[in-house]
């Protein structure tokens, strides 16, 4: 908000003649905003090719609303449901993200979740906050020794327990 400050002049001049003034000065008071972030949840391990959540909470701690807010998931790697669009976020308030990655290559995979918004001086302002998780191969399952692999299946009739038949 803009407040209204008034400032009278009162002066004389070498001739001892009196002058006055008055101006109006705008002094523009501006309260910070203040987004306060939690800690990205995220599984330790991954797998190439599938989906692993990202997820977070985050929350309005300042006195003034966030304008135009969007969250996304940014990195080296392909994403579902990876950007989020807040609007405008309200002081108190609080919201929870929840965006999916998939990794390409196994290894150490490191993103970051985006925060971008408007101010209330019409600022756009940014937080990253990182996340990393390590990404395996894909396990194969294989059937156990003395297991039957779960494709293969007796032919009907093939029982090998003796039939009794009742007279």
């Amino acid at each position: 908000k803009t407040y209204t400050l008034t400032a009278n002049f009162e002066y004389e001049d070498s001739s001892a003649e009196e002058y006055t003034a008055t101006e109006l000065i705008g002094v523009p008071v501006v309260q910070q905003s203040k987004l306060d972030i939690g800690e990205v949840n995220v599984f330790p391990e991954a797998y190439v090719g599938q989906s692993t959540p990202i997820s977070l909470e985050f929350y309005n701690t300042g006195k003034v609303s966030l304008y135009n807010m969007m969250v996304k998931i940014e990195g080296d790697f392909q994403t579902e449901n990876g950007q989020y669009y807040v609007g405008n976020f309200e002081s108190g308030n609080s919201e929870y993200f929840e965006g999916y990655v998939i990794p390409s290559d196994i290894g150490e995979l490191t993103g970051e979740v985006v925060f971008s918004y408007e101010d209330s001086t019409g600022q756009n302002q940014e937080i990253r906050k990182e996340f990393a998780l390590n990404v395996m191969e894909m396990m194969q399952e294989f059937p156990g020794e003395g297991e039957m692999p779960y494709d293969e299946f007796p032919e009907e009739g093939g029982s090998s327990t003796p039939k009794i038949i009742g007279g």
